[in-house]
């Protein structure tokens, strides 16, 4: 998906909810440096994240992501799951882990940009 920066983005979610699951996003960045960025709930409906919203769809149960003012930094392939923690018992003692069911959507935003050059009147997409 090629975006504008400063444009906003909702990315639709295919993770439908169930009782004991968490919706959360991931982000795997264009970056080679930067490592993956995950987005929970918590981050979503506490505010932690002011440009990432969460946009709940009641009917099919699903949270999409809502982007604001996208940047070079949000760049990257997204993808949504959910996540539960299960919890076992064994003789050494109680066990936490996390379990995950990706969603099969995924999105890629890359940045659009045109350069516009007047005295020549033509005009470049980057890509």
């Amino acid at each position: 998906m090629r975006v504008r920066p400063g444009d906003d983005v909702t990315l639709y979610s295919d993770c439908v909810w169930k009782t004991g699951w968490y919706p959360l996003w991931f982000r795997n960045s264009s970056c080679r440096h930067e490592p993956p960025f995950t987005i929970s709930e918590d981050d979503l409906i506490g505010n932690r994240l002011p440009r990432y919203s969460a946009v709940l769809s009641p009917s099919n149960k699903t949270l999409h992501l809502l982007v604001r003012n996208v940047s070079e930094s949000d760049l990257g392939l997204y993808y949504c799951a959910l996540r539960q923690n299960k919890i076992t018992s064994h003789q050494a003692g109680i066990r936490y882990r996390d379990v995950y069911q990706y969603g099969r959507r995924t999105f890629r935003l890359s940045l659009l940009v045109a350069l516009f050059c007047r005295e020549l009147n033509w005009t470049v997409i980057k890509t």
